[in-house]
């Protein structure tokens, strides 16, 4: 293209070890952008200054540098706070001033006191009413005689029970009578069906209420020979299930009970008392689950405080604090002379309060790690880079010549120094050297002030036509430079001509939809029937849903829908916007050159706190840039948003000229630039973006962004403002899915296939949800827990690099790795914080 010789621009840096030297030899634009300014001593004094892509590397890596060690201030500042936020005494501390933890005393999850025997009434009670109703038989042996009475008297039954003790072999009260099976047995539930293998430790609470009146080898002998002249009796099948929970036979009770129950003809109150017996030995055999459900039962015939009592016990054996603490407190109301009850319920309360307090220290260890491990590599990366910027930057013997030839051309030959011409490797150079520094740099410093650099330091726009004055005073001297002024004059003609036309667009900001919206949609008739097909019981059948399962996977946090909601939506085409409002056709460029679309200088309405404060949103502002969190299923999307397509960079320059010129309606200019940092991976500056949109038009077309817990306010508020969208229903019933609410998000997904039937990423959210709940047997949000190990392990869940890790801990800041049986590589000992961040953008 360039004919002739050509002029080098060597930009050396002045960086000396062995003598302060110090001239203007490099020229920059300063950060506001409109103006260059000479710099004494810079980095960009390059080893090969004639390598344009060792230059542009070495400002890239002094970009790192230069933001990196803003960030280290903060982070120390962080990790200083969570240090001090660690309380290794903060049990210890609860424990001892929560009113709570002080009633309770021990901790519940004792198994002497979840697992306690209870006993509604006196055991012998029955047993009485029973011998005072009509005459009974009986024999005390098998060759004694009959012996009748009646009585109403335990007294009367202790003398008789007494008269056994020369038995000499005593019976016990074996319920063997033939029953395979029983409706009235509960014989579906997983402890009856393994009664087999039952193992229970013995009663020894309602051993102390029968041995106060005899020996229990007398009563167990007297009930067995009750038995054998009444096999059925109800009474005697009770009395002998509790002797097996006395002896510690989880089978033989549960016989006994099974009987009592299938030919109990009595009162609600005796069924709810076999009932509730029935739950205590199966609670005690480890079966808390079926217990419950006894228990439950049992409440719908007597509503007595020790039935609320043992619920409580269940509940708190499957770790279900809150039900476990409701129970406790009805027992309490029921029966106020149980002291248990309060003591349990409040030892719970303390559980609850240390659980929280722990969790919280937990995360705060977790976070401190993670921030100590991003600091620590961050700090190396930083120490990589400068040793690299160093080794780019020109040696000692260079920047004392770049000082020296610099000097030269600025003030001519100078005494105490001397330049000549002279070539080295093929090529023609200057070499100066001094035969007195001292007298040499006292000399130039008297040349600085009394002639001060000031070239081109006023205020200029950074153009293309300021870049073509800076390259015609590099090639000032060099032959042929005619060639420069031609090309600058038409580039200079073209940047002119571009901004001459945004000058008479601006400030108009067409603020009026030129198209009539998308929604709400005019519903056809055969729309309303596919609507009606689609809200059916029937649909989807199962035939659909096992072809379906394969083709859409729900939603989760590893596979999280990216979202945008088109102005296109509200008539407005953004085509336009981005083409024919800038004067730019299809196919061409927007003029160099290109920044970024910052929104920051946009934020000058109400400040929107509530928005401000919430927690997924001050997450997300405090996120640095990265890769990870790049939406980059939207990059299509965005480069078409321009007829005929464009690179990202360019439509990005685009947005930024719609601002600057107040072009058009500044919230779509202002949402698109969010969408061009959520799709880089800039969560920061797409919220400062979408607040500066809220703020240009709060209500008309109010956009949100999210956080999980923040999500279901921020949606409402923005289906408020346009329930017409389906993509912000569809987007609640996906946060209501992942907040574990599978019937708010089935809710959610009806809404949106209600606004458009033919939104499809609502339409089959909505099978998948309906399928789930119909054909399979596991709940929805069972799918979105994460445990690691068993929900007993104390352990710490983390990230490696694709696989799930976790780390058992050994005291404080100590962890180990673990597999859990599973495979997971073990020398993956990344201690990463798992994070559930979630950002959606409407």
């Amino acid at each position: 293209m360039f004919s002739g010789n050509f002029c080098f621009l060597f930009l050396p840096l002045l960086e000396f070890n062995f003598v302060p030297l110090s001239a203007y030899t490099h020229w920059m634009v300063t950060h506001d952008g409109l103006t260059i300014e000479a710099v004494s001593d810079s980095p960009y004094h390059m080893a090969q200054p004639h390598s344009l892509v060792q230059f542009l590397d070495q400002e890239r890596k002094l970009d790192i540098v230069s933001s990196s060690r803003r960030t280290f201030s903060e982070q120390e500042k962080l990790i200083h706070a969570q240090e001090k936020a660690d309380d290794p005494y903060i049990e210890n501390e609860i424990r001892a001033s929560d009113p709570d933890c002080i009633r309770a005393g021990n901790p519940i999850y004792e198994k002497d006191t979840v697992y306690a025997a209870y006993s509604l009434g006196h055991p012998l009670h029955e047993l009485v009413i029973q011998f005072s109703k009509v005459q009974k038989k009986f024999r005390l042996s098998s060759t004694e005689e009959v012996i009748y009475f009646r009585t109403s008297s335990i007294e009367h039954i202790m003398e008789i029970v007494t008269n056994a003790t020369d038995v000499r072999i005593k019976e016990v009260p074996l319920c063997d009578s033939e029953l395979h099976f029983s409706m009235y047995a509960f014989e579906h539930l997983m402890s009856m069906q393994q009664r087999n293998s039952l193992k229970i430790l013995p009663e020894s609470e309602l051993e102390e209420l029968i041995s106060s009146y005899f020996r229990i080898s007398d009563f167990a002998h007297f009930i067995a020979i009750s038995l054998k002249s009444e096999p059925t009796n109800v009474s005697f099948l009770g009395l002998a299930s509790m002797f097996w929970r006395i002896s510690g036979n989880g089978l033989n009770a549960i016989e006994c009970l099974r009987r009592a129950l299938h030919y109990s003809s009595m009162s609600k109150k005796k069924y709810g008392e076999l009932v509730f017996a029935l739950g205590n030995v199966v609670h005690r055999a480890g079966f808390s689950s079926d217990a419950i459900t006894l228990y439950q039962l049992s409440l719908a015939h007597l509503n007595d405080g020790i039935v609320h009592m043992a619920l409580g016990d269940a509940f708190a054996a499957l770790g279900n604090i809150t039900e476990a603490i409701m129970e406790y407190e009805l027992a309490q109301m029921s029966k106020p002379e149980i002291p248990q009850a309060a003591v349990k319920a409040s030892s719970l309360k303390c559980d609850l309060k240390l659980i929280d307090a722990m969790e919280k220290q937990h995360m705060n260890l977790l976070n401190n790690i993670n921030e100590k491990n991003l600091y620590n590599d961050r700090l190396d990366y930083v120490n990589k880079i400068e040793e690299s910027i160093r080794k780019s930057v020109a040696d000692d013997e260079t920047k004392k010549q770049s000082l020296l030839i610099y000097s030269y051309f600025t003030y001519g030959n100078l005494p105490y120094s001397s330049c000549r011409m002279m070539k080295r490797k093929g090529r023609l150079g200057t070499h100066c050297s001094v035969n007195d520094l001292n007298r040499y740099l006292s000399l130039i410093r008297g040349k600085e002030q009394s002639t001060p650099v000031r070239a081109y330091s006023e205020l200029t726009r950074v153009s293309r036509s300021l870049l073509l004055e800076i390259l015609k005073i590099f090639v000032r001297n060099c032959k042929d430079s005619f060639e420069f002024d031609n090309i600058g004059k038409a580039i200079s003609k073209r940047i002119k001509n571009f901004f001459d036309g945004l000058e008479a667009m601006r400030g108009i900001n067409l603020d009026e939809p030129v198209d009539k919206p998308k929604y709400p949609r005019k519903m056809e008739l055969s729309m309303s029937k596919l609507v009606d097909h689609y809200l059916r019981s029937s649909w989807p059948n199962k035939t659909i849903c096992d072809t379906s399962q394969w083709k859409y996977t729900i939603p989760s946090l590893n596979n999280l829908p990216q979202l945008f909601m088109s102005p296109d939506n509200k008539g407005f085409r953004v085509s336009d916007l981005l083409g024919k409002y800038l004067g730019l056709s299809s196919g061409m460029e927007h003029p160099l050159p290109w920044n970024l679309p910052y929104c920051s200088a946009f934020l000058d309405g109400p400040s929107l706190s509530p928005i401000l404060k919430l927690p997924g949103v001050l997450w997300a502002s405090s996120r640095n840039p990265s890769l990870k969190l790049g939406e980059n299923r939207l990059l299509p999307l965005f480069t078409n948003l321009v007829v005929g397509g464009a690179t990202d960079a360019d439509i990005a320059q685009r947005i930024t000229t719609l601002l600057n010129y107040n072009i058009g309606p500044k919230w779509i200019a202002l949402n698109l630039a969010a969408l061009f940092w959520r799709i880089i991976g800039s969560p920061r500056e797409a919220i400062i973006c979408l607040r500066a949109a809220l703020l240009s038009n709060v209500v008309r077309y109010a956009n949100s962004e999210m956080h999980l817990v923040d999500a279901a306010a921020l949606l409402n508020s923005a289906i408020a403002v346009n329930p017409n969208e389906p993509l912000t229903h569809y987007l609640a019933a996906v946060v209501s899915l992942l907040r574990n609410k599978p019937v708010s998000a089935i809710a959610y997904a009806k809404a949106a296939v209600v606004v458009d039937p033919n939104f499809q990423p609502a339409v089959l959210l909505l099978q998948s949800l309906k399928c789930s709940n119909k054909y399979k047997n596991v709940i929805i949000h069972e799918r979105f827990q994460r445990r690691c190990c068993a929900p007993s392990q104390d352990a710490v869940c983390a990230f490696g690099d694709g696989d799930v890790v976790c780390f058992i801990s050994h005291g404080k800041n100590t962890y180990e790795a673990i597999n859990c049986g599973g495979n997971i590589d073990l020398s993956k000992r990344s201690k990463r914080v798992c994070e559930t961040f979630l950002l959606f953008v409407i």
